[in-house]
């Protein structure tokens, strides 16, 4: 979605609810009525804007939606269900070639290998002197973590 689809959609999801521009201020992070028009008109990209996820939260949207107007955010939900709280992509590292390499050759048999935030786990062991020099080496590593019930993103 370009930032101008993207401040013409919010312009709409306003005024479909009948909400003054003032209404929208009030009731996000968006600092005043100039900036909010600049957003909805384009001129600035709503998409990259801090207060994406406040305008997300005010107009309630659906993870789907969420998701639609911009893949990649990743969207949970906490406590009640219409609380949502929009977290930021992160920047993923590059994959050393050897483990991309890896996920191409066997993502079929090791499905998770294909997951990003499996990539990025293996990845950051690159760095801290890991000595995977072959595809074989990679799937050899990751298939001993699995072994040991390792999880990324958790503490083991």
């Amino acid at each position: 979605m370009t930032r101008e689809e993207a401040g013409a959609y919010f312009k709409q999801l306003r005024l479909s609810r009948k909400l003054r521009l003032q209404d929208v201020i009030e009731g996000t992070t968006i600092p005043n009525v100039q900036y909010l028009s600049a957003l909805e008109g384009g001129r600035y990209n709503i998409l990259n804007s801090e207060h994406f996820p406040s305008l997300v939260q005010f107009f309630r949207l659906p993870r789907e939606e969420i998701e639609r107007i911009r893949p990649g955010t990743i969207v949970e939900i906490v406590a009640a269900p219409e609380v949502v709280i929009v977290v930021e992509p992160k920047q993923r590292r590059p994959l050393p070639d050897e483990l991309q390499q890896a996920v191409e050759m066997y993502s079929t048999r090791y499905p998770d290998l294909a997951k990003p935030e499996w990539q990025d786990y293996l990845a950051s062991f690159k760095n801290r002197s890991m000595e995977a020099d072959t595809p074989e080496d990679w799937l050899d590593f990751y298939r001993n973590l699995v072994r040991f019930g390792v999880q990324p993103g958790q503490e083991n």
